[in-house]
């Protein structure tokens, strides 16, 4: 499967004359949105994926919960 992905991804960035590294970018975010949508998810998580091999790692990130309030930025406020 991993070779399938690497050669759709290279076809796809030739017909569409897009960057590689961003439709390997927007396959991360969805592999991340799919993790998120499992149930035990991480509440933080990063995807990264391997440009040659297609592999791909899920990344829990722990925040402790005294900074996690500190780094979180209301969205609502103007």
């Amino acid at each position: 499967m991993s070779k399938e992905i690497l050669e759709a991804t290279t076809a796809l960035a030739r017909e569409k004359g897009i960057a590689p590294d961003k439709l390997f970018f927007a396959l991360e975010d969805a592999l991340l949105s799919a993790y998120k949508k499992t149930p035990g998810a991480a509440k933080y998580a990063k995807v990264e994926m391997d440009r040659e091999s297609a592999d791909f790692k899920v990344w829990e990130l722990k925040i402790p919960p005294e900074l996690e309030e500190h780094l979180l930025v209301d969205a609502t406020v103007d």
